[in-house]
């Protein structure tokens, strides 16, 4: 199995636009990002891990429940540096609701840009290579999981009034949202591309719904996967993150085996 260190952005997505599901423009207008004010979803999240000795045999199962995560559309209309018109979304751990991310971003007819971020749930950590004995406590403690538009969905809980801008903004979404867009979402910190290839039926605690499959894919970390299932009346019904074959320590950094772990976020609640 392959060594790897993690990197995870944090950039996702609480996307509803209000048309048909295969024809995502009407009368000639480009469907957008919600901006309806108060717009709210929550989401529940569920992490998988398996663990693996040096020889790829199974040596244990985890199952961790997250908890659930809170999105909201803010504010309209923001403003923040030479940034006009902007969309501020929040998003807060239900069990913690006063460490708040925010989030901005521009809402135009070619894409949607996450502009800057800040607070809980903002960093762009590592999810390192680690000591079995402190490894699931240390996951606990520390994973957050944030459902805003700018996140990838896994983050270290650095709690931050420190104000970031992605220079240049990076384009989470091209619009028209459509099977077989594919664009370049950022070159820095790495570079990450998105493409939509397919339609699936999904089912979450609200309801089964025809979704469309954005996919995630970075040039230097071929084992990470990162889905999200996308429903234009709705927003973002599933998000799924996967990393395979992370190396795990032993106390004197021997190498005792590797670790998969698989995150999934479902829509539970939406307002």
């Amino acid at each position: 199995m392959k060594k790897i260190i993690i990197v995870s952005l944090l950039v996702l997505s609480i996307l509803q636009i209000s048309c048909s599901e295969d024809n995502p423009t009407t009368s000639g207008n480009i469907m957008k990002y919600p901006d309806s004010l108060g717009t709210e979803w929550e989401y529940h999240t569920t992490i998988y891990m398996v663990f693996y000795d040096t020889s790829g045999n199974i040596t244990g199962t985890y199952t961790l429940d997250i908890g659930n995560t809170i999105a909201k559309v803010e504010k309209t209309n923001d403003t923040l540096g030479s940034y006009t018109d902007l969309i501020l979304f929040t998003s807060f751990d239900v069990a913690t609701p006063q460490n708040i991310g925010k989030y901005w971003y521009r809402n135009i007819d070619i894409g949607l840009y996450s502009v800057a971020y800040t607070g809980a749930s903002s960093s762009q950590p590592i999810l390192p290579k680690s000591k079995p004995a402190d490894f699931i406590e240390s996951l606990i403690k520390q994973i957050k999981i944030s459902v805003t538009p700018m996140s990838l969905g896994i983050q270290y809980d650095i709690r931050s009034d420190s104000l970031y801008f992605n220079d240049p903004p990076r384009k989470v979404f091209k619009y028209p949202l459509i099977v077989g867009n594919n664009w370049v979402e950022m070159t820095t910190p790495f570079h990450r591309e998105k493409f939509i290839n397919q339609q699936e039926n999904i089912t979450t605690p609200i309801g089964t719904y025809k979704t469309f499959v954005v996919e995630s894919k970075m040039k230097d970390f071929t084992n990470i996967s990162y889905i999200d299932y996308i429903n234009l009346d709705i927003g973002l019904l599933l998000r799924e993150v996967a990393v395979d074959s992370t190396i795990l320590l032993g106390q004197n950094l021997d190498t005792l085996g590797y670790y998969d772990f698989r995150s999934m976020s479902e829509l539970v609640r939406k307002d």
